[in-house]
């Protein structure tokens, strides 16, 4: 089931709840958040957009593990994230994560129903604002599944804002 940090992040994009619920347990070393919508790297060469940010995490002692846990802009409630990957002892490791569906909403790909940046976030034009609040009219049952991915069905299109399988390519280099 997708609690309700999960559905805040996955379909409003407030990690707040998220990060409150993390602060001071045990077991959790740090927690960062990042800066800004990243978009699909579809066209690298494009200026003023982020395809990718860097991190810098603390992990003394016995941390680790990492976690990761990211909404995808461009859905009702989709979401991505890995769940205690083993940190790598020399080096750099690479791990790859899918899009998830949590379910809080019906995927419904209509501008009106999805968070703010997605419209200007690539570049296009829209009448509709979109919201930051979760909508009953669309609620769903809140079992995580595989995200279906876009269909093309309303205002998202299938070439712009769709993704395959793997939506997040996570580089991990140890510093000392």
């Amino acid at each position: 089931m997708a609690s309700n940090e999960i559905q805040q992040l996955s379909e409003n994009g407030n990690a707040e709840p998220l990060v409150e619920m993390l602060q001071g347990k045990t077991g959790i070393l740090d927690i960062v958040q990042g800066t800004a919508p990243l978009v699909p790297a579809n066209d690298p060469g494009e200026t003023g957009l982020n395809y990718s940010e860097t991190f810098t995490v603390s992990a003394e002692g016995d941390m680790r593990y990492l976690s990761f846990a990211s909404m995808l802009v461009c859905t009702n409630d989709g979401f991505t994230g890995v769940d205690s990957v083993k940190l790598p002892f020399y080096k750099q490791k690479t791990v790859y994560a899918s899009a998830f569906d949590a379910r809080t909403e019906m995927n419904t790909e209509n501008f009106a129903d999805i968070v703010p940046p997605c419209q200007g976030a690539i570049g296009i034009a829209s009448d509709d604002e979109g919201t930051g609040a979760s909508n009953l009219a669309i609620l769903e049952d809140g079992i995580v599944i595989s995200h279906p991915g876009i269909m093309g069905s309303e205002d998202l299109l299938e070439n712009v804002h769709g993704w395959g399988n793997t939506v997040v390519k996570i580089d991990i280099v140890r510093m000392k």
